[in-house]
């Protein structure tokens, strides 16, 4: 992702190696979860507040439109996944298995809900997926996660 340029608050543009200097909160996003996509947008903004405390960043990854990513009144970056490919990388999106065959209530395909916390080396530190789309962020996992990775972090760069 270091290359990409990513869509922050009030249209700025964020450089991706900016974002990997610290802990890297990633969560995935769809438009097409129905009642369950607004719920977890606001979850998300209640989070990044106590997520950069922890000295960490949140990018917010969906394969929905760009236009109606560019609606969205966040304060947080968004990324566009384009063909989906960061989701499928993820293990979160297939199409050979779509979520409408495996859940009733779905149209479109989407990836599942899903945040990661990327540490040191863009490492996995912590993830969190809803299979069945029935739970919330687990808010002190998450944030433990954040200033754990955010720690080792510094203690390699002072070692270094």
């Amino acid at each position: 992702m270091v290359p990409f340029s990513f869509l922050g608050a009030e249209g700025a543009y964020i450089v991706g190696s900016e974002l990997l200097n610290q802990p890297l909160v990633l969560a995935f996003y769809s438009r097409y979860w129905n009642g369950y996509a607004e719920p977890f947008l606001q979850q998300l903004e209640d989070l990044y507040a106590d997520i950069q405390v922890m000295g960490g960043q949140l990018l917010v990854v969906s394969g929905d439109p760009v236009e109606d990513l560019q609606a969205l009144s966040v304060k947080f970056p968004l990324a566009y996944d384009k063909d989906f490919r960061i989701a499928k990388s993820a293990g979160i999106y297939a199409e050979t298995d779509p979520l409408w065959a495996r859940l009733s209530g779905f149209e479109e395909n989407a990836p599942l809900p899903a945040v990661y916390v990327l540490g040191q080396s863009q490492r996995i530190a912590w993830a969190f997926t809803d299979r069945l789309f029935d739970q919330q962020v687990p808010r002190r996992e998450l944030l433990t996660a954040v200033y754990s990775a955010g720690q080792a972090q510094a203690l390699s760069r002072a070692i270094a």
